[in-house]
């Protein structure tokens, strides 16, 4: 058992860190090492096949059969093969930690926290003369050399900013995890939150103040439902003093829109970030509502990512929804950009390579998965969300303070609509992120069905980061 802990927090470590040369002769950014490791563990410890796990081994024998129609249609063995790996060994991520992430020790995320924190802030102070040759050898376009020109903000170990903007909404929701079963402090939770603002306002990127707004927004909504439902469940007396209260959070949040609204341009001068300056595009785009082009606003706002998932989506109104075969895009991009509506030539704002792509993959799971598979693989993974979204529901459990209840209740709802906006609309398809977060959701489900705190609490020695 100590051995098996050992790989589970090397398995952990290696979730953040995605970005590594580990495995030769592959060019893809994203190396699936993590994923193979788990597949390891599943074999090496017996799991009962549960509703979760049904579903993930339906996902996996879909993509098999699409593997023999892609290969029909002529595309390489080989890119297939690919194919298949990025998209089947993330669920083994899910399929690990679901069951196993209180395995994982204290010390082992803080490592991940220190080593984070020690390349930003060597980053942040400009110290890229000895990082730029490491950072080349073990992470694809791993150079920081640009990464404080312009707009641009550090990259930590990923290969630009949008990546570590990613890393760093992990890194927040695995803190409130921690902290939700009792393995970090309020302190130590704390100190975490002011390192990962620091990182956030040095990273600059969008993606990584989305992750947070998201996180940040659900947790809050959740908690004042749930705080105004005295019982623990989303039953709400609406009495004349909640409806009041109501009212007024509503008006001051419009106020705050408003000020921000009006005030980006000063704000933007000040601090130019990535952030402000999608904000800044936003409303500049809305300012001439009559001309509005979704697509140039798509564009504009965050290059190619969002078309490509919007080409993803589209692609279920054509060939019968019965989708296009695995790695479809090398093959059919020209035929479904043109289907969706997508010009890319015309659309300025892009970089010129991306105007004259012609293969260009959906940056989203659920985009690449329904372009591939159709509306079955579609289904088959948003009832494989919906089975973790279903073990989010509070049940009435008492043996916990329901103070404690409503927190963790709240945090594992802010957890699963990262996940979801991960899965759905912004990460790759062999990126292990949203699926360690999904293994969150289920542990805290855990949590809240049986009323305590599970006692699993391996020793310290299984970390191997002592």
């Amino acid at each position: 058992m100590l051995v098996y802990c050992y790989f589970v927090n090397i398995v952990f470590f290696l979730c953040f860190f995605p970005y590594f040369k580990l495995i030769p002769n592959i060019t893809a950014e994203v190396q699936p090492f993590c994923g193979f490791v788990a597949l390891f563990l599943i074999f090496l410890r017996k799991r009962k096949l549960d509703p979760i796990s049904q579903k993930i081994l339906y996902i996996i024998a879909l993509l098999f059969f699409y593997l023999l129609i892609s290969f029909y249609r002529g595309l390489g063995f080989s890119t297939l093969v690919l194919s298949i790996i990025s998209y089947t060994l993330p669920l083994f991520i899910l399929l690990v930690f679901k069951d196993d992430i209180s395995y994982v020790t204290e010390k082992t995320f803080l490592s991940v926290i220190l080593i984070n924190l020690s390349i930003g802030i060597l980053q942040l102070l400009g110290g890229f003369g000895f990082l730029n040759n490491i950072l080349a050898l073990i992470i694809s376009r791993g150079t920081g050399s640009s990464s404080l020109d312009g707009l641009r903000g550090i990259t930590l170990l990923t290969p630009e900013p949008s990546h570590a903007g990613r890393t760093l909404g992990l890194l927040l929701c695995t803190a409130f995890f921690f902290h939700a079963l009792r393995r970090i402090s309020k302190i130590k939770l704390g100190a975490i939150i002011v390192a990962l603002i620091i990182l956030l306002v040095a990273n600059k990127s969008g993606t990584g103040f989305i992750l947070f707004s998201i996180f940040i927004c659900s947790y809050l909504l959740s908690r004042f439902i749930l705080n105004k439902g005295k019982k623990l469940n989303f039953k709400i007396k609406f009495s004349a003093a909640f409806l009041f209260k109501l009212i007024i959070s509503i008006l001051l949040g419009v106020l705050v829109i408003l000020a921000l609204w009006f005030s980006i341009d000063a704000l933007y001068i000040r601090f130019p970030i990535r952030f402000l300056q999608i904000l800044l595009r936003i409303r500049n785009s809305f300012s001439n509502f009559y001309n509005f082009n979704l697509y140039h606003f798509l564009a504009l706002v965050a290059g190619k990512r969002y078309l490509t998932v919007a080409i993803g989506y589209f692609s279920l109104f054509q060939n019968y929804g019965l989708g296009h075969g695995l790695s479809s895009y090398l093959m059919d991009f020209t035929q479904l950009s043109q289907f969706a509506g997508v010009d890319f030539q015309s659309i300025t704002t892009l970089p010129l390579f991306e105007r004259t792509a012609t293969a260009l993959k959906p940056d989203s799971y659920g985009a690449s998965i329904a372009q591939d598979t159709g509306i079955v693989g579609l289904i088959l993974l948003l009832t494989l969300l919906i089975s973790v979204w279903k073990s989010v529901r509070l049940p009435n459990v008492m043996d916990l303070p329901p103070s404690y209840l409503r927190h963790t209740q709240s945090v594992c709802i802010a957890i699963f609509a990262v996940a979801l906006y991960m899965i759905l609309l912004n990460t790759s398809t062999s990126l292990p992120f949203p699926w360690l977060l999904l293994s969150y959701v289920y542990c805290l489900r855990q949590i809240l069905t049986s009323g305590q705190i599970k006692a699993i609490s391996p020793s310290s020695s299984a970390s191997p980061f002592n």
